[in-house]
């Protein structure tokens, strides 16, 4: 399944209970969303789309872009391989697979913006190897360096390493989401393939709050598969 651009100030009106992601390069992503379907209300129709210039998933008319409802107790998770996983919906108090419009939803469905398409595919870099941190683990403001290689002979175009925090749902709502664009300190390439960038760690939990997340190399708008990492 493919998302599909849609520009700017397209949607929004009106829909519900969509999730929006936002992904590694910085675009947002909105997936499995309703027009009137309510917790204990499922009205009609049913919409996933994408504002403010990013991706939207399915056909082009945005009234029947979803291939599957979401309403009410849906999740949208961000993956490391890029894609974003979409799952669950429930209008109803209690579980109710039989008898209803929008029965209670257990399936999952993945997602791949254009940025996975195959033609990209020489512009994905790979994380070869972390240097300074143990175990992957950093400290506020430490400084390390990132390994990765592209996958053919180019000069590095422009990127950025970036730090995405794996958030949490409730409620049709995603917390917790949380990207970090690291500061680059030095960058130049190793081989044919490889190149090494350095960067600085957030500086303050204000910033960057304990815990794991999942470190990109995004090349021209591509991301690599992460690595993750913790912060303390």
């Amino acid at each position: 399944m493919v998302w599909l651009s849609v520009s700017s100030g397209s949607g929004g009106d009106g829909v519900r209970w969509c999730k929006r992601r936002r992904l590694y390069e910085g675009y947002r992503g909105f997936v499995r969303g309703s027009f009137e379907i309510m917790w204990k209300n499922p009205g009609h129709g049913s919409r996933s789309e994408m504002g403010n210039g990013g991706y939207a998933n399915g056909s082009g008319d945005a009234r029947h872009a979803t291939f599957t409802d979401g309403m009410y107790h849906s999740a949208a998770t961000l993956l490391p391989d890029g894609r974003v996983l979409v799952g669950g919906s429930n209008p109803h108090v209690r579980y109710n697979f039989t008898g209803v419009r929008y029965p209670t939803e257990l399936s999952l469905e993945a997602f791949s913006p254009p940025y996975l398409a195959s033609e990209h595919a020489h512009l994905r870099p790979s994380i070869l190897s972390i240097e300074g941190p143990a175990n992957n683990v950093i400290s506020y403001g430490q400084q390390f360096a990132i390994t990765f290689s592209l996958g053919m002979y180019q000069h590095v175009g422009e990127y950025m390493v970036a730090m995405a925090a794996p958030s949490f749902t409730t409620h049709s709502f995603a917390m917790n989401q949380r990207l970090l664009v690291l500061y680059v300190v030095d960058a130049h390439q190793l081989s044919a393939f490889d190149h090494k960038v350095t960067v600085y760690a957030p500086p303050t939990a204000n910033i960057a709050p304990p815990g794991y997340y999942m470190l990109f190399v995004v090349h021209q708008g591509v991301p690599g598969h992460c690595v993750w990492i913790r912060i303390k």
